[in-house]
This record gives C-alpha cells, structure tokens and sequence, in this order.
C-alpha cells in the first residue's frame, strides 16, 4: 500500500521530521536471532502506548510491560495493578442549582459521545456490578451509517489470577484487561529468551496482542520485523507457525473531502441533465451489463461527492476569512475549491459513459451548513472532513489507480490522487495553526483520536465483495479496509505527532 509514503508527505508539508518509520530492510533468521537476545534494558511502557490497550487513558498509568532497547514488548514479572474504580462522580453544581443540572458521570467523562437508547448502555461504573472491576465504558457497537459509540459495561483485572489460564493482566485506566498469553513472565521462558508480544494486525487494522516465549528459531517479534512484499496487496506477517514465529507471505484485502453538516455527509441527488459533461457521452467498452452497471453506480456517487467537496471548500474558505487566517491557507482553499470542481466534472462524465446518458447533480441544501463559527469547532470539523477524509480519499485514489486499466478512468484517478494529497496536507497545515493558537484544541483532538482508536478496535460491518477494479471500482470490502489503513498508518500517527509538539514548536512548523 502507500500509506508510507503518504504519512511521509503529510508530515513533510507540516515541517516535522517522522518518527517511528518502519524500516523496509529485510531481516534473515540469524539477525532476528541475535536481536532477540540483545535486550540489555527496558523501561516500562505507559498504558497510552500499549498496543491493543484502552481507548480512555490516563497518561501515566503503567501497564507492567517494557519495551527493550532494542523495541520487543516483554513482561518481566507478575504485576498487582492499581485499580482507579469507580472512577470520579461529577463536580457538584453551583449551590442552589437544580439537582437535574448536574452532568450524569458519562457526560463528565467522555463529554459528546454517540449514545443511543440501547439496554445494554450504561451511565455509570456503579451500574456494573455483574463481575468484579466492572466500569462504564465507550466501544463501537456499529449502529447507524457511521461510528455508533456506546457506554456498556465492561470487566477488568487487578492480578493474573483475575484472567484463568491462557492469559495474563495488563495494568491499563481505569483497571487492568486480560490478555492472551502463553507465558506470564520471563522467567517462564528459557535461558535470555523473553515471555515476548506478537502483535497481530488483523484485515480491519485492528491489533491483536498475546504474549508467549520467544524460540531460538524466531525470526519476528511482529510485522514490523518483515520484509515488505514485492507483490500488490500481498504482505509479510509475523505470524506463529511450526513452533516458531516466522514471516509469511499473506493475501491483503485490497472520493473527495466530505461535506458534512451536524455530523452527516450531505449530497445532492442525480439526475438527467448535461450540464456537467456538456452533452458529449461516448460509448462504453464492452462490459457485461453486471460490470457496467456497477461501475454506474460507483462513480454517480463519486461524482456527488466530489460535488459536495466543492460546497465544502467553499464553506472551508468562508470560515478561514472569519478567523483571520493566513493568506496562504485561503489561496490553498480556493484551488482546492477549483480541483473539486475538476472532479466532479470528470467523474460525472465516467458515470453518464456506464449509464449511457447524461447526468447532473440537482440542489444541494445548505441549511446549516456554516453553523460552526469558532476555531475550535471549525479545526474539529476540518480534521473530519480534511485529515481524515481526504487522506482516506488520496488513498482510496492510488490504490484504485494500481488496478485501473480504462484510460479514462487512470487519468481521472491519476488527477484525484494527487490533489486529494495536497488537500489533505492543507487541512493539517490549517489544524495545526489552530492547534497553535487554542489552549482547547489538544483535548479536543485527543478526543478525535479516542474516537478514530474506538473505530479501529471494533468489529467490521458486513460489506461487499463486488468490484470491477479495472474500471476504478474497488468493493465494499476492500474500501473499507483502506479507510482503517489510512486510520491506523497514517491520521493516526500524524496525529499523536502534532499533538507531541509544544504549541511554540507547532506556531513554527507551520511558519
């Protein structure tokens, strides 16, 4: 995939030098081998760093893992976590203030989540009291056409033996969480061998921790320790095999900023109409009526969004000059307006060839849509549509470019490409002035990325396998994978990147 070298370039356009990158040197058994046995010392690992660890943290908090100088997770010995249950009620209200106006202790803790009439939700940890360290927590039970995030009663740990056999605790916030393992120290493990992690990125982009001894025979720790393949939508994991871990070659399931008002994408409808391809629709390749019209319907949607993109640009450059912002930011903004248009006029133009007749797009409503008028409102809005739309578009656009044959669908996606990459860039240039300028908006944005981890850790929605790749349509499927590779390898760390930098170091980077 080219998440690598997008994260790269969004990082570049910020002015920040990454961190973290995975290097794409293969590794032979006998390097792995010595690595292995060169941890000469450790630190601990907080809970916000532990992979596959809770979405609410509390920074600070230890897990009882370490990391090794040489970056293999380990668990020297057999931790009692602290437990912060039940967690903080409410600060009272103001003397004399109704009893009604005090927030419910979910509110006070995860502020404007999703939370819909649901009778497993809870409000409080003092409703889960079925199996000791019960709290009230946040996950995504995928309700409704986005994100459904959910307060439901979930069960931690203080001690191993909380867990039963084939598991060990990890020390998280508010409690600890079992976690699969075949080992609960190093000292369970012969010789220097460690009780080791193995991270397991499944095809959701979901990690999967479990804990067993290293072998001499090794040759990973996780996928990161893999050579990257040399074949499309095929990747090395680390993965136990034969009684040892080694790098196996696996199959990988394999547009435009949105608008969105009050949190829901808005388009307009299709219609008849020539307005946007100016009468002209040539004759479609011979496809078989089930590929033509499959790839109707793909690009009519695309169309209209990339049409809404214009409406969300447009209100996008509006609120720029309400701020005062810079010069360049609003330049940017009105070409982007101009790529979008582009857009739409190509992708209606490949959606009246599938159909066979001109379309158009009728209104789009703007009731609304400008009600967000603070820099804090319009940055978390921006980071939506922006940071995480368009990054998932730009890549969603060169994956699909990969696979297309129909010259006139490779120079569409060639153009979509690379301006949805320059769009993204803006939207995280222009997140990180206001990130330089509100003392609100680092919380904020820890939210967005509790929010994007939630989507990351639950289950994926049933979708798809349909697809005409050589026309550009990818299935179902295969696009909602990219969003959450987009999510997990490249908004997430740019995220956690921004957010590291001092506000002074964030105001010069963008500079």
């Amino acid at each position: 995939m080219h998440t690598r070298s997008l994260r790269l370039a969004l990082l570049s356009s910020l002015g920040l030098v990454p961190f973290g990158c995975r290097s794409e040197e293969p590794t032979d058994g006998l390097q792995l081998r010595s690595r292995l046995a060169q941890c000469v010392s450790s630190t601990p690992v907080p809970a916000e760093e532990s992979p596959g660890g809770a979405v609410t943290r509390i920074p600070g908090t230890f897990t009882g893992i370490e990391r090794c100088d040489n970056g293999v997770l380990h668990r020297p010995a057999p931790v009692t976590c602290s437990s912060g249950l039940p967690r903080p009620l409410p600060p009272a209200g103001d003397a004399g203030s109704a009893s009604e106006s005090t927030p419910a202790q979910s509110d006070f803790l995860y502020g404007d989540r999703i939370s819909p009439d649901d009778p497993r939700a809870c409000e409080a940890d003092a409703d889960c009291s079925q199996n000791p360290h019960g709290y009230c927590g946040l996950v995504d039970v995928g309700i409704g056409p986005g994100p459904g995030l959910l307060l439901q009663c979930l069960y931690g740990c203080v001690q191993d033996a909380d867990c039963g056999p084939g598991a060990f605790c990890e020390c998280g916030d508010p409690v600890g969480h079992c976690v699969a393992a075949g080992c609960r120290s190093d000292a369970d493990c012969e010789g220097e061998l460690l009780c080791a992690a193995l991270v397991d990125v499944d095809a959701c982009s979901r990690e999967h921790v479990s804990y067993a001894c290293q072998a001499a025979a090794d040759e990973c720790d996780s996928d990161a320790d893999c050579p990257e393949s040399s074949r499309a939508r095929q990747a090395f994991e680390c993965e136990v095999e034969g009684g040892r871990r080694q790098c196996i070659e696996r199959d990988q399931a394999a547009c435009g900023r949105p608008f969105l008002v009050q949190g829901s994408e808005r388009l307009a409808e299709l219609r008849s109409g020539d307005d946007w391809t100016g009468g002209v629709v040539t004759a479609v390749d011979v496809l078989a009526l089930a590929q033509r019209s499959l790839a109707a319907e793909h690009w009519a949607r695309a169309a209209l969004m990339e049409h809404a993109s214009i409406a969300a640009f447009a209100r996008f450059t509006l609120q720029l000059l309400h701020l005062g912002a810079p010069r360049e930011l609003i330049e940017a903004s009105q070409q982007a307006m101009l790529d979008e248009t582009a857009h739409a006029k190509a992708c209606f133009a490949l959606a009246s060839r599938y159909l066979e007749s001109s379309v158009e797009p009728g209104p789009l409503a703007m009731d609304a849509a400008l009600d967000e008028q603070t820099l804090e409102a319009i940055a978390v809005l921006t980071f939506r549509e922006g940071c995480v739309g368009e990054t998932v578009a730009a890549l969603e656009a060169r994956e699909a470019l990969d696979d297309a044959t129909n010259p006139e669908v490779r120079a569409a996606l060639g153009r979509i490409a690379i301006d949805e990459q320059r769009h993204a860039e803006l939207a995280w240039r222009f997140v990180s002035w206001a990130l330089a300028r509100s003392a609100l908006m680092r919380p904020l944005l820890d939210r967005e990325l509790s929010r994007l981890e939630v989507e990351l850790f639950s289950p994926a929605a049933a979708a798809g396998e349909a697809e005409c790749p050589e026309h550009g349509v990818l299935s179902e499927r295969r696009r909602q994978l990219l969003r959450r590779t987009a999510v997990a390898e490249v908004v997430l760390p740019c995220l956690r990147q921004v957010l590291a930098l001092p506000p002074a170091v964030a105001l010069e980077a963008l500079a």
